[in-house]
């Protein structure tokens, strides 16, 4: 088991960085990290009402997909990270979490780009109060590179995976990462993401998207 601790790692401040809704442009990318968030580890568990929500998505034998992994507790700023595999890319803080869909996903039961007015595709599903689950966007909506918002993996020590010239920081299987009442969960058939507080969230896989 990892030994629990806290540090000082380069993530951005703990202005909320997931989109509010559609939007016709990609975001813009992300800056370099600025020091000033806290990251920790300890025992690798989820809470009764994480895994509630998780259940309701699929997550069913938790106690032993997080068996031997960790729990990372995100106390301020926002972490980017990718699957194992790297085709699927998130984002996590305290006001929500965001997964872009990985290329040649099922899209049933996605809307159309007419959700989007027509002019860009919805690529990306999120939790956050008040927000349009699913996002718009002509482009990349995260920035999981080492010297990006992938920069709390330098403490956590994680995997990287290289792609297209850089290091992404990974979120591998059996672990999770957790920012106030948001909580993202890692397994082999796909990402999860749910707000615990109210139940409610998603999975992305190649295979297709599931909401409750």
């Amino acid at each position: 088991m990892r030994r629990s601790f806290s540090v000082l790692v380069g993530v951005v401040g703990a202005a909320a960085l997931l989109l509010a809704g559609c939007s016709a442009a990609a975001s813009e990318p992300a800056a370099p990290a600025s020091p000033g968030s806290r990251v920790g580890s300890s025992a690798p568990s989820a809470q009764p009402n994480e895994g509630s929500a998780l259940r309701r998505l699929g997550a069913d034998d938790l106690s032993s997909n997080l068996t031997g992994g960790t729990r990372v507790n995100l106390n301020s700023g926002t972490a980017d990270f990718v699957s194992p595999t790297g085709n699927i890319r998130c984002r996590i803080n305290s006001s929500g979490a965001l997964c872009e869909f990985p290329e040649g996903m099922d899209r049933a039961g996605v809307p159309s780009a007419d959700h989007c007015g027509g002019q860009v595709a919805v690529n990306a599903v999120q939790i956050a109060d008040g927000a349009d689950p699913y996002v718009c966007s002509g482009g990349v909506l995260t920035d999981p590179s080492e010297n990006g918002y992938g920069s709390w993996n330098q403490q956590i020590g994680f995997p990287w995976k290289d792609k297209d010239g850089q290091r992404w920081a990974t979120l591998p299987y059996g672990n999770m990462i957790v920012a106030g009442d948001y909580a993202c969960l890692s397994q082999e058939d796909g990402m999860y993401c749910i707000n615990s507080a109210k139940g409610v969230g998603f999975k992305v896989a190649k295979e297709g998207l599931v909401r409750v």
